[in-house]
């Protein structure tokens, strides 16, 4: 395999996994159910390691994917500029939930604490995956992007209202 097809094979891990795991995590504390707690932080904690195969294959696909015809590299800079912030939010998260995981084991108090950061890190890791996820779309999907081609030019789409 190579990195282009690794990259885009996980792309959806971190994504999906990490709203799936955020939106059980909530549920876990709403519900006071300490073994869907458990399941949700394992979820997050794979999502998150899953963004490192994920990182690494894309800078590798870079240039291969830049040869392309059609693909733009403006496209493809957005979309890294975009995976650099997402990436240390994740990496946040995997210490944060990593952490909550092992004080729940360990009966620390702490724990009923930092689950509410492993919230708000997920929540901001989810929020900040549709812009991630969007940019590489446009990379691929150039129908998604605000140019638009018309007879053979590229033109940039304003809004006039």
């Amino acid at each position: 395999m190579n990195p282009v097809q690794v990259h885009l094979m996980l792309t959806h891990v971190p994504i999906v996994g990490t709203f799936i795991g955020f939106l059980t995590l909530v549920g876990s504390v709403l519900f006071r159910s300490q073994g869907v707690k458990v399941a949700a932080l394992i979820i997050l904690l794979i999502s998150a390691m899953t963004t490192v195969p994920v990182l690494f294959s894309g800078e590798l696909s870079e240039d291969t994917v830049a040869q392309i015809a059609g693909i733009s590299e403006s496209d493809i800079e957005a979309h890294e500029e975009a995976a650099k912030p997402y990436f240390m939010i994740q990496m946040a998260l995997l210490l944060v939930a990593a952490f909550t995981l092992t004080a729940h084991w360990l009966k620390w108090k702490v724990a009923r604490y930092t689950v509410w950061a492993v919230i708000f890190i997920s929540l901001l890791s989810v929020l900040l995956s549709y812009y991630v996820g969007n940019t590489g779309g446009h990379i691929r999907h150039p129908e998604k992007s605000s140019q638009v081609q018309s007879g053979g030019h590229t033109t940039q789409e304003t809004d006039d209202d």
